[in-house]
């Protein structure tokens, strides 16, 4: 492992452990057994290793919101719209994302960064129904037309209900079921609410 891996790897750590505030420089080299000079040959301060630890996790989330664009394109294309509304990709997506693979990661940023993360989702859930209402359009489908800030508060609820379930440390059964419930619950309101 290179130093600047292990300083990753021990900063991952001391971020969940600490939180952003209370993780210095000095205990991240510490950890390392390098000086903290050392850790500016790598990084120029703490937001970019922190930066750096998140990275993995808004990939992942960047990457997930595209493949459900994908296959949602791909319904459409196929004219299987009523298939999208059946799918549990969303709440699986969610649940994987927040409550398994990168778990620890998601509540250091619910933690340090929350509204910085809900605008991040919100970004990406809002522009890639944009782009999908606009192809919906162009095909012929009938959709309501709904504001952006009311859309855009009820993505924040819809991401809230996810955080808040994240925060409350159930098991993966009772989290996974409360997701499912509240996955539903927005799922008949965004279609009733977009008409389609």
């Amino acid at each position: 492992m290179t130093t600047k891996e292990a300083i990753i790897k021990v900063a991952e750590k001391q971020f969940i452990l600490n939180g952003y505030e209370d993780t210095t420089l000095r205990k991240i080299a510490a950890k390392c057994n390098i000086t903290a000079t050392a850790i500016y040959r790598h990084y120029k301060d703490k937001e970019e290793i922190f930066q750096s630890v998140i990275r993995p996790f808004l990939d992942k989330v960047k990457s997930e919101a595209s493949k459900i664009e994908n296959d949602d394109y791909e319904l459409l294309n196929r004219g299987s719209v009523e298939e999208m509304w059946k799918s549990e990709e969303d709440n699986n997506y969610y649940f994987e994302l927040l409550f398994k693979e990168h778990r620890d990661i998601a509540l250091l940023v619910i933690k340090e960064r929350r509204e910085w993360l809900k605008n991040l989702f919100v970004d990406i859930e809002y522009s890639c129904t944009n782009r999908y209402l606009k192809k919906m359009k162009e095909l012929g489908y009938k959709i309501n037309e709904v504001d952006e800030c009311s859309f855009k508060t009820i993505l924040e609820s819809y991401l809230d209900a996810y955080f808040h379930i994240l925060e409350m440390k159930l098991s993966d059964e009772e989290a996974f079921n409360i997701c499912k419930t509240i996955s539903n619950f927005y799922r008949a309101g965004f279609r009733n609410l977009l008409g389609f």
